[in-house]
């Protein structure tokens, strides 16, 4: 709650250019204990897109939790050229929004991108990446654009896959620098996962042609970061649906195979892939039901 009460102060005097290096402070501070306010946070998606005249961004948040969000300020995060990687320009949406309503998009406006960094001025050509903070009453929030959190994972496991590579058999690591310094956090990631064999299931949406794969894991692996891919036979599927419904995480894939078609059985060997800052993990249903869960290239399991 003094988390909160501080960037409610923060939004009052309307001193955005410290939210960025406090959000970044919570996370070095608390690490995992600052994502469990919200522990949801990588469901929320950001949508900043160029307007159709001048320098602006048409800016939305869409929800795809349970959560509604009340009372909220949307800032943008601007990184643009000739500025160091994690540096920001910060820009307040015009109007606080009453609610960012669940399983919905909420539209922020148009925010002008009209700048002046170190001397020269930039525009919306100049946005290398663009990020944004949400401060509610609930929760203070990084929202990004879905890209830019595959991009973040996609580094963060080539940086594990080096270190890997590098380090003896006995020193590789899959941990997140911050589970490693939080290290009591990495018994929680073990314990998400187990439990996990509680509820996940696999169940089958009959469809014309090929049917899809509906795949149910509890919501609290949401504080994981998680992202999903379908691993079947030899092909990989990108979920269509992947929101937070009641007490689970529901992911959708599309036209994974006719299973009504003859001759054809239930779906067995299925791999789900869901990448992690705290490592690859795969969820694998053999053909006799049992689920299994392990850490990608590790004997975890």
């Amino acid at each position: 709650q003094k988390v909160l009460d501080h960037f409610a102060r923060r939004r009052a005097q309307k001193q955005w250019d410290f939210v960025v290096s406090d959000i970044w402070f919570c996370h070095d501070l608390l690490g995992p204990h600052f994502w469990e306010i919200f522990p949801e946070e990588s469901y929320l998606d950001l949508d900043a897109s160029p307007a159709m005249m001048g320098s602006s961004l048409n800016v939305s948040v869409e929800n795809r939790s349970e959560k509604t969000l009340h009372n909220a300020t949307l800032l943008l995060a601007l990184q643009l050229t000739d500025m160091y990687k994690g540096d920001y320009e910060v820009l307040a949406a015009e109007q606080t929004v009453p609610a960012v309503l669940a399983k919905d998009s909420t539209s922020f406006g148009s925010i002008a991108v009209d700048l002046t960094v170190n001397g020269a001025k930039k525009t919306v050509s100049d946005i290398v990446h663009t990020r944004a903070v949400l401060i509610s009453d609930e929760a203070v929030s990084w929202v990004d654009a879905p890209a830019y959190k595959l991009a973040e994972l996609k580094e963060l496991a080539e940086k594990r896959k080096t270190r890997e590579a590098l380090a003896g058999p006995d020193e590789a690591t899959v941990e997140h620098p911050l589970a490693k310094r939080h290290p009591r956090f990495q018994s929680t990631v073990d314990s998400l996962l187990e439990g996990a064999n509680e509820v996940a299931q696999v169940e089958m949406e009959s469809k014309y042609g090929a049917d899809n794969l509906v795949v149910k894991l509890p919501k609290e692996l949401s504080i994981l970061r998680p992202a999903f891919r379908l691993k079947y036979g030899d092909t990989l599927f990108e979920a269509q649906d992947n929101v937070i419904t009641g007490e689970n995480i529901e992911l959708r894939f599309q036209g994974v195979e006719n299973f009504d078609a003859d001759g054809a059985s239930a779906p067995d060997d299925v791999e789900l892939l869901m990448a992690s800052p705290f490592g690859d993990v795969v969820f694998s249903w053999k053909n006799n039901g049992d689920l299994t869960w392990r850490f990608e290239k590790s004997e975890r399991e």
